[in-house]
């Protein structure tokens, strides 16, 4: 379908009009992707922490090279943070506040995958989820990639 009146129009207002359509979807999709980092950054927030037992603590504490950056983990044989750090990969950018991001939800990942990796049964749940264990493995390293993060050496080496 042909609009007459559009094509009539001198250049400069045609230009214009597409300036004004191409401003109106960037700023939606703009708007939009700032609300998704705000809603992922309130359930970090809120998010319920576990945290190590003494005896967790000390065993990682002690045999670990490089210290534990905290006590607080996030399981990661649960399906809300294999999904929560997936939606953190697929929104976060390399511009955005990533030490925020590194102390408030990475260091509670890597603690958790680091306390399954020395510790299997840290749970009493030995061989369940781990696929969902090994899933966000896997989007852990992706994310630190995508943010330029040097990932721990705790991970990446056995050390025990």
């Amino acid at each position: 379908m042909q609009n007459y009146f559009y094509n009539i129009l001198p250049y400069d207002i045609q230009h214009y009009i597409f300036q004004l359509r191409l401003f109106n979807i960037l700023q939606k999709n703009y708007y939009r992707l700032i609300s998704q980092k705000m809603t992922i950054a309130n359930i970090v927030l809120n998010y319920d922490f576990q945290y190590f037992t003494p005896y967790q603590y000390n065993y990682l504490y002690n045999n670990l090279i490089f210290n534990l950056n905290s006590n607080i983990y996030m399981d990661t044989k649960n399906n809300n943070t294999l999904f929560l750090l997936k939606k953190t990969l697929n929104t976060l950018t390399i511009n955005d506040d990533k030490l925020w991001w590194l102390r408030k939800f990475i260091i509670p990942i890597e603690n958790s995958l680091i306390l399954y990796k020395y510790i299997p049964n840290a749970n009493n749940n030995i061989s369940i989820n781990n696929n969902i264990y090994y899933e966000c493995w896997s989007t852990y390293f992706k994310l630190l990639k995508k943010l330029n993060i040097t990932p721990s050496l705790n991970l990446i080496y056995q050390i025990m």
